[in-house]
Parts: structure tokens; sequence; C-alpha cells
């Protein structure tokens, strides 16, 4: 019976059809998840956010730190995280179980803890580092997952997000099925000045173009962040 199933949805990716329609964003096989069984095989603009992670904030490798990182899909970011973070606590959430069942066998680490929780989160924890990359515009009440996560920081911690850039790809809802609005540097700033987080620095990072009207994903060194002209996500650094 499995192995039918598996050949229906396989069938399913090879003629084309929508199978995102099937499932809701959260779920594993639904078109949002990166679903690879070693980080090497993930989507490289996916990974460059959590090696840029790792370079920006490179003072605090030896420290014993406790990082978050919401909504964390399959764990290659948690993955990433730890094998540069020698001393930190590093702990991953996501609404699916069956997200959080294929972390815990597939992206195993010592310092990695996964919990399956579905926003909003009973969750009470404090962090140095919280992470939610590609996660804000899937959450209509985007201002309470928002205050979530500043209240999830320690004194003096750093909140990290990306999200598509409005001003570069501006949000239309059927080109989006998953995705109840898109963010500009001003939707931030707004944020920033009601919860009381100061940015620290803001980024950007580009992960296609468009080539005979189809989108070709760019490769490894095209979609590392930079700094100082604007691209199709955002990445900004809030401190608390």
């Amino acid at each position: 019976m499995r192995r039918k199933i598996k050949r229906k949805i396989g069938n399913l990716f090879k003629t084309g059809f929508k199978i995102r329609s099937l499932f809701s964003d959260i779920e594993l096989l639904s078109y949002e998840r990166q679903v690879e069984r070693s980080v090497e095989k993930i989507r490289v603009d996916h990974t460059n956010r959590y090696e840029w992670i790792t370079n920006y904030f490179s003072f605090l490798k030896e420290k014993h730190i406790k990082i978050l990182d919401c909504f964390c899909g399959v764990g290659y970011g948690c993955t990433i995280l730890s094998d540069f973070y020698n001393k930190a606590e590093i702990t991953g959430i996501d609404g699916s179980k069956e997200t959080i069942e294929y972390a815990k066998r597939f992206y195993v680490r010592n310092s990695v803890n996964y919990y399956r929780k579905r926003f909003p989160f009973d969750h009470n924890e404090k962090y140095d580092i919280v992470i939610s990359f590609e996660s804000l515009e899937h959450v209509e009440a985007y201002q309470k997952f928002f205050i979530f996560l500043k209240n999830s920081l320690k004194k003096e911690g750093y909140l990290i997000l990306s999200t598509p850039n409005e001003s570069v790809v501006p949000f239309t809802e059927g080109d989006y099925k998953f995705h109840y609005r898109h963010f500009n540097i001003s939707d931030y700033e707004d944020l920033a000045k009601e919860y009381n987080l100061c940015i620290e620095k803001v980024f950007y990072q580009n992960s296609f173009r468009i080539s005979n009207n189809k989108k070709v994903f760019l490769d490894k060194s095209e979609t590392y962040p930079f700094e100082h002209c604007e691209g199709q996500n955002i990445i900004i650094v809030f401190k608390s």
C-alpha cells in the first residue's frame, strides 16, 4: 500500500500536476519545503542564509549560546549552525509532525533538539539568537508572530528574519498560494519602532532569474547575502 501511494505521488510530480494543491504550506511535501537527506542537496540560497549567519556572528563561535530556529523545516539549518557553533544549544521548532520526524532522522546533532509546535506557540525559552527564515509571510497574524520572536530574545539578543522583498518581488495572491503578504524595509522599521527593537543591519539576497519565461535558480556565489542594493529577499538583523 505504501509503495502504491509513493508511486502515485511520484507520478504526479512527473506529470507536472500541481501537488501543492493537496497540501498546506506547513506539510512535508508542500512546495514550500526543502526536503533532502543531506545539507549538500538543499537549494543553495537556503543554505547560504545559514552559512551567512555563521560568518556574521563568528564572534560567538566559542560561546555558550542558545539559538532558536523557528520554522526550522527538515533541520538543515540547525545542522549548519551546530557544525559551526561548537558550544551552542540549538532548538528547532516547526508545525509539521512529519517534518520534525524527518529532521530527527536525517539531521541529528547532539546539540540540536527538534520540537513540533503549532503557532501560536507555547514556548517560553530565551535565546541569544532567534532565526526565522521565509516564515513571516506565511503567518496571517504576523505581528503576533513577530511579538513571539521578540519575546524569545535574551537581553541584547539578535533576531534575524528573511522575507520576500515587496519592492522587488511584489505580492500577488495568485502567484503566492501560501503567502499572506511580502515586506519592505519600511514595514520592518515600523515593527522595530512599535516593539522596541533596533535594526542593526539590512542585507539582501537573490534566489533566481527569469530566462525564457522560466524561473532559473542561481548558483551558490550568486545567492550569498549582500548589502547596498536591493534584492529579491530581505535579510534583517534586529537587536534587543
